[in-house]
């Protein structure tokens, strides 16, 4: 043996079960969450009617209802396009208005159109009492809840209809009233849609016409985003242009955050056990949430041009962004996957807005995308003398002196012809 050479223990890293569930909590899309923060909760928590538990109740709800009217073996949808929308509460202040109602209920609601949001529902927190004391105060009359569910309901047979809900069921069993079918087949519906908001609904017993008038149904009449058997998927994150520059925020955040809250206050008296799995789970997804947005942050950071319709994208690698935020290129890759951001006019993975670099030959070479590199092929080509066209080397050529960028010829070669550009024989 060669003086001064050691032989190294081999060493290797166990996994243990707790870390592996951690790692698969990266990947998880958002209603794989969903799905196990409610098993957590109905493990630990007791049965409440808490603004949390409710809103959640729902949201579970309609991802089991996209569930019951997706196709079998449908491809999930990798980009869906916000339909543009007029102001919601314009849109029904304008119908409002030409409705036979008294002052003080066209008063009634405006107040509660004012407490609907972007999707429809009603505000949860809304008080009825805050409406009875306005319309004392305003026309010197004392009123009721049964005044204003009069005109809640106005609004609820508005279009689009189903807003002013104040549960996913509600809105749904009011769309139902409206459609143009008879009055048995309504009943039949509503006894789905109660069964199915409990369980109890068994999909295989449907017929194909039942199916067909529930795919009529949205469950966000607000947005204008359906029917139903679209392939709809909640985003994880929700990009906002500002004055200046895009803020992202998790979508949810506060609702995650505060039922995990309710679910630490339940484990006290929890064995040992059970309570440390809980605990890890709410660790891993602590963990997963704060690289989710911190990933996010950074892309559309990058990316900010592009989302104004500026520029084309540019490069972004796993590396850049393990880097940064100071993770492994694996957690990146795990938790851009399956993972979906919502912009004002669409939904896109967020996986789209990471792009390639093309491989310079030098470290000083400029990185660049491939869309950018086609363009300025294009752009070389176009300016060239007809009459003595430009060779694939010295478009390589021409690239490096006037935009410093280094890359092989045959690299040219490749996306001068993805440019669908002929070559310069072929150009003469």
């Amino acid at each position: 043996m060669k003086q001064g050479l050691r032989q190294l223990t081999k060493q290797s890293f166990v996994l243990t079960p707790r870390l592996q569930n951690q790692i698969k909590l990266l990947a998880l899309p958002g209603e794989g969450i969903r799905i196990k923060i409610k098993e957590l909760i109905n493990e630990f928590c007791e049965e409440e009617e808490s603004k949390e538990f409710f809103l959640f109740r729902d949201i579970l709800l309609v991802d089991r209802y996209k569930s019951l009217l997706k196709p079998i073996n449908t491809e999930v949808t990798r980009e869906y396009q916000i339909i543009e929308k007029n102001d919601l509460k314009n849109t029904l202040l304008d119908q409002l208005y030409i409705l036979n109602l008294k002052e003080y209920e066209v008063t009634i609601g405006e107040y509660l159109i004012d407490s609907i949001d972007e999707n429809g529902r009603l505000d949860i927190d809304i008080d009825y009492y805050d409406i009875t004391t306005l319309i004392l105060e305003s026309f010197n009359l004392n009123i009721g809840k049964k005044e204003i569910e009069k005109v809640l309901r106005e609004i609820q047979n508005l279009e689009p209809v189903g807003c002013g809900y104040r549960s996913i069921i509600e809105s749904l069993m009011i769309q139902t009233d409206s459609l143009e079918i008879e009055e048995r087949e309504k009943i039949k519906i509503n006894e789905i849609l109660k069964k199915f908001s409990s369980g109890d609904v068994d999909v295989k017993k449907l017929d194909q016409k039942q199916k067909n008038l529930l795919k009529l149904l949205r469950f966000n009449p607000g947005q204008g985003i359906g029917p139903t058997d679209k392939n709809y998927i909640r985003p994880d994150l929700v990009a906002i242009k500002n004055s200046k520059e895009w803020e992202v925020t998790l979508n949810d955040s506060f609702l995650i955050e505060s039922l995990m809250h309710k679910v630490k206050l339940s484990l006290e008296n929890t064995p040992p056990a059970k309570k440390k799995e809980a605990q890890s789970f709410m660790k891993g997804l602590e963990r997963r949430q704060n690289t989710l947005l911190s990933v996010g942050k950074y892309i559309v950071s990058k990316q900010n041009r592009y989302l104004d319709g500026k520029e084309d994208l540019v490069p972004i690698t796993l590396k850049q962004i393990a880097s940064f935020i100071k993770v492994s290129e694996s957690t990146v890759s795990r938790v851009v996957k399956f993972k979906y951001l919502q912009l004002p006019t669409r939904n896109i993975p967020l996986s789209d807005l990471l792009e390639k670099k093309v491989t310079g030959r030098s470290a000083e070479s400029r990185e660049i995308s491939p869309n950018q590199l086609m363009k300025l092929i294009n752009q070389i080509v176009n300016s060239e003398e007809k009459s003595n066209p430009l060779s694939d080397q010295k478009i390589k050529k021409s690239l490096k002196q006037k935009y410093e960028i280094d890359i092989a010829r045959r690299t040219v070669s490749k996306y001068r012809q993805l440019a669908k550009i002929l070559t310069a024989r072929e150009r003469l």
